[in-house]
């Protein structure tokens, strides 16, 4: 579909979705091949308030011939609606000419859709379960894909709806194959967060790629949203994911977020940031497309137990990759120094039945960097911190749990080094995240 046509259905879509029904729209592009059944049964998986407009989008994503066909299909239906999209028209329009454009011509998969940004060749994931659950988390087939690129296009900057996202990854350098777990993994002294179900999570990932301003790129930063997408998928998550949205977008959509139904069942939720971050006066802050900062302690905050009742008791991990300082670090001269002390020991003392919870509780947070100093990002293969993680996880997640993934995760990046030989040194912050979570891939009991 042509810009012109897409942009006049975006435009104009409140009052399509008026004027026409839903039930009879999706058969009729079922009959006229618009849509296949993989792609109507995504979108049935959906909200049903979100249904009808999620119809519209993905009628825009289709191929050249769609636009007519759904002029056929209103025209039939719902004469304002083609009215809408065809002003000027009368009742009685004969559509014998534009039928034969397109009659016996195949639709075009959303990989041939000709589009400004998607210029890469899509490579399909070939050891990545990529089907539907009933939970709609792993979706979408090789035969039925749709450019990351594309999709993004219609939602980037002023998006502020909470919707699954349907992209596939095209950027990522690597086909992950997780290893599944055979058993639920259990540790021998703590207890472990409950992993279990095919509502297994929530990724809610952030990528600012661009900036307003015209700062240069952030290059590699698709294939770290690419590679962390495959991962989470493969692990039975549930994506929602924004691109070079502006720093009020963001607030709506984490309000919205913390008050949806998408946080009432899953068991673990997981937020990622990706973008340009800075540290002062002893805070870290992120940045956005328009410019606008605010400080990862005011994230945080929206997820604690105060903020983000929904996710009482269940495990919330962070992921911020970026810049928390402008200094290189290139480390220091090794010593060995095994004079320790002890700041002293508190002793033990009996508790009563507890009936309150911390602020803070169930937190993971995981740095790229210590404070002060800089992240590293390859602009063809994405940031060392991201490409470890997704590694050690895709090997690991089967039978390690998340803490002694982070550590492995710090361990592999410190031994990375650029040409001058800087390097870098992750950080995880536990706040009262007391007990151990596996992700058991691949495993459910119900």
């Amino acid at each position: 579909m042509n810009d012109i046509h897409r942009k006049q259905i975006l435009e104009n879509i409140d009052e399509l979705i008026k004027r026409t029904t839903y039930r009879n729209l999706i058969e009729s592009c079922l009959n006229k091949e618009i849509l296949s059944a993989v792609m109507i049964r995504l979108i049935e998986e959906q909200p049903k308030e979100l249904r009808h407009r999620l119809l519209f989008e993905k009628i825009t994503r289709r191929g050249p011939k769609a636009f007519n066909i759904l002029l056929d299909i209103l025209r039939d239906s719902s004469i304002d609606a083609y009215k809408i999209l065809n002003p000027g028209a009368n009742n009685q329009i004969d559509v014998s000419l534009r039928q034969r454009e397109y009659e016996n011509v195949p639709m075009e998969k959303e990989d041939d859709i000709d589009t400004t940004r998607a210029t890469t060749t899509y490579q399909p994931l070939k050891n990545i379960e990529n089907t539907l659950d009933r939970d709609g988390n792993c979706f979408s087939n090789n035969s039925e894909r749709i450019k990351t690129d594309e999709y993004i296009e219609n939602t980037k900057h002023s998006h502020k709806t909470l919707i699954p996202y349907l992209g596939e990854p095209i950027h990522n350098k690597k086909q992950y194959e997780i290893i599944k777990s055979k058993i639920f993994a259990e540790h021998p002294k703590l207890s472990a967060y409950p992993m279990y179900s095919r509502n297994r999570g929530v990724l809610f990932l952030v990528n600012i790629i661009h900036f307003k301003s015209g700062e240069k790129k952030r290059e590699g930063a698709e294939v770290d949203r690419d590679n962390l997408i495959s991962i989470f998928r493969g692990l039975g998550f549930k994506i929602f994911y924004y691109e070079d949205i502006e720093f009020h977008v963001f607030q709506d959509l984490i309000q919205n977020l913390i008050n949806s139904e998408y946080l009432k069942h899953p068991e673990c939720f997981v937020f990622g940031m990706l973008t340009h971050g800075m540290y002062a006066h002893g805070v870290s802050k992120v940045e956005f497309y328009d410019g606008g900062l605010v400080d990862v302690e005011d994230i945080l905050k929206s997820f604690n137990n105060t903020n983000c009742k929904m996710l009482l008791k269940r495990p919330k991990i962070f992921l911020f990759p970026i810049c928390r300082g402008n200094a290189s670090d290139y480390g220091t001269k090794l010593r060995s120094d095994k004079n320790t002390q002890r700041d002293g020991y508190v002793q033990n003392v009996s508790l009563p039945d507890l009936t309150n919870i911390g602020t803070y509780s169930d937190m993971l947070i995981c740095y790229a960097t210590v404070p002060g100093f800089q992240t590293h990002r390859d602009p063809l293969e994405g940031s060392w911190f991201i490409q470890s993680l997704c590694n050690i996880i895709e090997e690991h997640a089967h039978d390690t749990h998340i803490e002694d993934l982070m550590k492995m995760v710090c361990a592999d990046v410190a031994e990375i080094r650029t040409d001058r030989n800087a390097l870098q040194t992750a950080a995880t912050e536990n706040r009262g995240f007391n007990q151990v979570l596996y992700f058991n891939p691949g495993l459910y009991n119900d």
